[in-house]
C-alpha cells in the first residue's frame, strides 16, 4: 500500500515518514512544491532535511514512490519545476 501526501496535508517530511512506517505502508509519494490553500514544508535546497529524508526513506523500507505537483495558480517557471523533480530523483534507489 502507498501513503499519498494529501493523506496527511499538515505534517511535514520526516514525521510523514514515520507515520507511514509505522501505519505499515509499503510506499509513499511527497509534495515538494506549494499548492493553493496546503501548507508546504520546504524540502528543495535544503540539504540536511534531503539528507534527513534520503535516511529515513532507507532505514524504515519505504519506497519511494513519486512527488506531487499540483498547481492552479500561476505557472510555475520550467527552473523551478525542474529543481524539485532533480532533487527527489536522487532519494531513492528506485523511483518511478
Amino acid at each position: 500500500m502507498y501513503m499519498a501526501p494529501g493523506m496527511l496535508q499538515d505534517v511535514p517530511p520526516l514525521p510523514f515518514l514515520e507515520a507511514a512506517r509505522d501505519a505499515g505502508y509499503q510506499g509513499v509519494g511527497l509534495r515538494l512544491q506549494k499548492s493553493p490553500n496546503l501548507p508546504i514544508f520546504p524540502v528543495v535546497g535544503d540539504a540536511p532535511l534531503v539528507r534527513e529524508i534520503k535516511s529515513a526513506l532507507s532505514d524504515s523500507g519505504l519506497e519511494f514512490l513519486d512527488i506531487w505537483r499540483s498547481t492552479f495558480c500561476p505557472r510555475p517557471t520550467c527552473t523551478s519545476t525542474s529543481r524539485h523533480w532533480h532533487s527527489a530523483r536522487s532519494w531513492a534507489p528506485r523511483t518511478r
